[in-house]
């Protein structure tokens, strides 16, 4: 008997796996780009998943050689032409040089293609909101923002409803390449709004000097929850620092992404007297999702499904392949105004 409830269990989760091999990814897609990002992250999620991409986009053919071992039938161009105007093309996905994202997606979105984009989709609000005038209701167009498909979220949307207040530290190394509120803070912004919605900056400070830059927010969200927001490059890409403090109604939760959530229960209260101080009970901590389960091998326990990489992008392939389960990341073009608002606010400071 426990033996046919374990074959069983084990031919439920073959069947799971197998389900991302399905006919339906292989349809012909693209990809522009082949960076550093692409190539450790996107691209490896992509061949697993068993994706077809009929043109591969580059800058020069430097990186063609090497990618041609794992794309074979791939077509290596260095125009948008030949992509947008091929009718056969299911998807693009866009990963390249962030200033480089406005045009070619302004590009696509008008000749009508499905996009995913790595963030960021653009630098700022006014070159969203020109995609969001270019774009229309049956334009799909998702924005990399792995963590809104972190596996811990469905999790923390119970936990989240008694929510009352959050601290949030969002330390990283210095980021002298690019742009860091479209293309690091934003990461920290959208998680907030992700979570708990639009928001508004209450009060705000910068403290910049030869390590980095530090911003301090103290924000508002529209359902009155008010945040605190600590975002540096002062720290250490060696050793980052994310993690978010939430004050519930009867628990504290720790968040530490992509690692564990956790949650320790408030000691209850007598005439609003902590019984704690007098009654020595343990402290109660749950452990609501965790990593730390490296010995047993398993496909989501895989960094890529643990930061969200193949989420998200499982998430694209659905949507253009018709296979969609109804779930949405609301990680589309309309669902950023609010951060990149926020991101020019900060930029005047």
């Amino acid at each position: 008997m426990l033996n046919a409830l374990i074959r069983r269990y084990n031919k439920y989760r073959r069947g799971k796996l197998l389900e991302v091999f399905s006919p339906g990814f292989n349809k012909p897609y693209a990809f522009i780009g082949a960076g550093i990002h692409s190539l450790s992250v996107l691209y490896p999620v992509l061949k697993h998943l068993n994706v077809s991409l009929k043109y591969i986009m580059t800058r020069s053919s430097e990186p063609d050689e090497a990618i041609r071992n794992f794309y074979p039938g791939a077509q290596f161009v260095h125009s948008i032409d030949h992509i947008i105007n091929d009718p056969e093309i299911a998807g693009v996905f866009v990963c390249t040089n962030g200033g480089e994202h406005f045009q070619l997606l302004n590009s696509l979105i008008k000749a009508r293609k499905p996009v995913f984009v790595e963030k960021p989709p653009c630098h700022f609000l006014s070159q969203l909101q020109e995609l969001q005038a270019a774009s229309n209701d049956l334009t799909i167009c998702k924005v990399g923002l792995q963590r809104r498909a972190w596996p811990a979220n469905p999790i923390l949307k119970k936990h989240l409803r008694q929510a009352t207040s959050y601290t949030y530290r969002f330390n990283m190394g210095s980021y002298p390449q690019g742009d860091v509120f479209s293309e690091l803070f934003i990461h920290a912004l959208d998680f907030c709004n992700f979570h708990f919605g639009s928001f508004k900056i209450l009060s705000a400070t910068k403290h910049p000097d030869d390590q980095g830059v530090t911003y301090q927010l103290h924000v508002q969200h529209n359902n009155n929850l008010s945040g605190l927001l600590d975002l540096s490059t002062k720290g250490s890409w060696n050793d980052p620092i994310e993690e978010m403090i939430v004050d519930c109604t009867n628990e504290q939760l720790e968040l530490r992404y992509p690692l564990s959530v956790t949650g320790t229960r408030k000691p209850t209260r007598i005439l609003n007297m902590p019984t704690e101080r007098v009654l020595q009970k343990p402290v109660v901590l749950n452990k609501y999702f965790t990593v730390s389960n490296l010995i047993v091998p398993a496909a989501d326990q895989n960094s890529f499904f643990v930061q969200g990489f193949y989420g998200e992008l499982l998430h694209f392939l659905q949507l253009t392949s018709g296979t969609n389960s109804g779930e949405h990341l609301r990680n589309d073009l309309p669902g950023l105004s609010n951060i990149y608002g926020i991101m020019e606010e900060m930029r005047k400071l």
